[in-house]
């Protein structure tokens, strides 16, 4: 039935690398009233209580992870037209940040954050993984979607088993305690 069709190549996570680049990490935490001493963990979705972007699994990795915090501040920034309520019951400080959707201002707040936890179950994005390596953050998530081909575990992220809590905090715990040259690498290579 195909034989005879054209081939029509998918272009997965075509993004404006203009806009959506690393230039501004040196002052895109002012930007957001951000501190120099505090690790900031973005995340962010539309909706926050659709099961597919799997907030249940972050938050269960986030309480897995407060524990192994040291002497580093820590702070969840969660870019979403809604707030689950799951966030209440983390110990780590939150700011809810509305949707947005200028990304110029995106770029600044992805340069802003230490890294990009994606939690998705099902999706065959996020665009937001390639927007956040564009910008020098590395990514943590499940290992689905443009993540499986971006992402490489110790190189630019961490690629955590699909559904596992457990692992998706490993990830971001492995983020969390690299050295400052370590993390300018993880950063270069995002």
């Amino acid at each position: 039935i195909y034989g005879k069709q054209k081939k029509i190549y998918n272009i997965n996570s075509l993004i404006d690398t203009k806009i959506l680049n690393d230039k501004n990490r040196a002052f895109a935490k002012r930007i957001f009233g951000l501190h120099d001493d505090t690790f900031y963990i973005l995340t962010g979705c539309q909706y926050s209580h659709d099961p597919r972007k799997g907030f249940d699994y972050l938050t269960d990795a986030l309480k897995i992870f407060s524990k192994q915090i040291n002497n580093r501040k820590v702070e969840l920034l969660l870019v979403s037209r809604s707030m689950n309520h799951h966030f209440d019951e983390i110990a780590i400080p939150k700011k809810h940040l509305e949707y947005i959707n200028d990304y110029r201002l995106l770029s600044l707040l992805y340069q802003a954050s230490d890294v990009f936890v994606n939690s998705s179950v099902e999706d065959s994005g996020p665009m937001m993984v390639s927007e956040a390596l564009a910008c020098g953050t590395p990514v943590v998530g499940f290992d689905m979607g443009v993540l499986h081909n971006m992402v490489a575990t110790g190189y630019n992220g961490y690629k955590a088993e699909l559904k596992n809590a457990k692992d998706l905090a490993k990830g971001i715990e492995i983020i969390y305690n690299l050295s400052d040259s370590e993390y300018a690498q993880f950063s270069k290579n995002a």
